[in-house]
């Protein structure tokens, strides 16, 4: 599944109304003005996809993909985000390794769609891919226990499942079998797995002391549940407006909850409303506190 994505593009509004549409679909988004620092904040970053503009300051597109696709980042979709609309443009960046090219001026649900596009590829691409035989791949896939999705006469395997192949692939191009590669896939997700005797200390403790240490870590103390209510304060005293998903995140309700209140709405304290739109076309709050005695006066009376 696509979680991260790094964004490179110069232009600044164009850079951060795509982030934040990007954010809103809950997707994590490290954003950079330049690529001269590309391959070290991929290795920092581990993006799912890359997002690259053709035009930017000081270096060539083409060289930064060129370059990324001759490094051990080169499985990493790229898809190319660029003003220029004749085909020799969109050709040539296909050729050194572009997943796909999307013409600039572009909605922003264009760019979704191409992600989420993504989520699958063709078992017949996957040859090339390695560049290995149809009868390898077959032999990996079986390997991995990998069974792919059958749409028709075509198969398609996930993202997921392809981030496991190319795992597969480049510990084979560094030396390593695939047994060994199974090993250590085993080994690292036996070590996440949590031992019951170790979370309850079932040893070393009576049976009421280990269920009160369970619920002590279950349940999160005080200080964190109410950091929600600072981050509130901060973004009422500084006059911020908070786009829908924010506010979603911050009162643990879904966007559609949000939504759902109308013009404005009260909570914890504080008033919540409309204030227009966010640049990425989701509806701004403002934060406001209550007044509270007021309130109790008029009830009161």
């Amino acid at each position: 599944m696509v979680k991260r994505i790094l964004l490179v593009e110069d232009n600044d509004y164009h850079r951060l109304m795509v982030k934040d549409f990007l954010v809103s679909k809950d997707y994590q988004v490290l954003s950079l003005p330049n690529g001269e620092d590309l391959l070290s904040c991929v290795a920092k970053f581990k993006p799912n996809v890359i997002l690259l503009d053709l035009r930017l300051p000081q270096i060539d597109a083409y060289s930064l993909l060129k370059q990324l696709k001759q490094s051990q980042w080169r499985f990493i979709p790229v898809i190319i985000i660029s003003a220029y609309s004749f085909e020799k443009y969109k050709q040539k960046a296909l050729d050194l390794g572009a997943y796909s090219y999307l013409t600039k001026p572009i909605r922003l649900e264009a760019i979704s769609d191409a992600i989420l596009a993504l989520k699958r590829m063709q078992v017949s691409e996957l040859p090339k891919r390695y560049n290995i035989a149809r009868s390898a791949v077959y032999t990996r896939l079986k390997d991995l226990g990998i069974e792919p999705e059958k749409e028709g006469r075509r198969a398609y395997v996930s993202a997921q499942q392809l981030q496991f192949l190319d795992a597969l692939h480049e510990h084979l191009q560094q030396g390593g079998s695939t047994t060994e590669f199974l090993k250590q896939k085993e080994r690292d997700s036996s070590s996440l797995e949590p031992k019951i005797e170790d979370t309850l200390n079932l040893n070393s403790k009576l049976p009421e002391t280990a269920v009160e240490e369970l619920v002590k870590r279950l349940i999160p103390n005080t200080g964190n549940r109410l950091a929600y209510l600072r981050e509130l304060e901060e973004a009422c005293e500084k006059g911020w407006l908070l786009s829908t998903q924010e506010l979603a995140d911050l009162l643990m309700f879904s966007p559609d909850a949000i939504l759902g209140y109308g013009e404005k709405f009260t909570d914890a304290g504080f008033l919540f409303t409309r204030a227009g739109m966010r640049i990425h076309g989701e509806v701004a709050w403002r934060v406001s506190k209550m007044d509270l005695e007021k309130d109790d006066e008029q009830n009161k009376s």
